[in-house]
């Protein structure tokens, strides 16, 4: 595999375990402010979008041992897309528990 295409697989993989840690610690916020129903889901969808993109112009950069400038903008990309993928999956999973019963 070459290693252009291992440096996006690990941005990926840690972008999206840095940003469902920061979101895990965004939501008891937004319970204390009172937001629920869908006004939650958008926000949460949205700081997991904006996480994932910050997260991944930072981590690119380093990992391909460039100075910021094209691989911060690959990065953000990349980690954009890793906080929406995220996001995602774990609604698509908790609509699937909700609907066997077991949350």
């Amino acid at each position: 595999m070459p290693e252009w295409m291992i440096n996006d697989l690990k941005t990926l993989g840690i972008s999206a375990a840095i940003t469902w840690g920061l979101i895990q610690a965004v939501k008891p916020a937004l319970k204390l402010r009172g937001v629920g129903g869908e006004r939650n889901r958008l926000i949460i969808r949205l700081f997991s979008v904006l996480f994932g993109l910050l997260i991944g112009a930072v981590v690119h950069p380093a990992l391909v041992q460039g100075p910021i400038g094209p691989g911060a903008i690959v990065g953000a990309g990349l980690g954009a897309a890793a906080g929406g993928l995220n996001a995602a999956i774990v609604g698509a999973v908790k609509a699937r528990l909700k609907i066997k019963g077991e949350l």
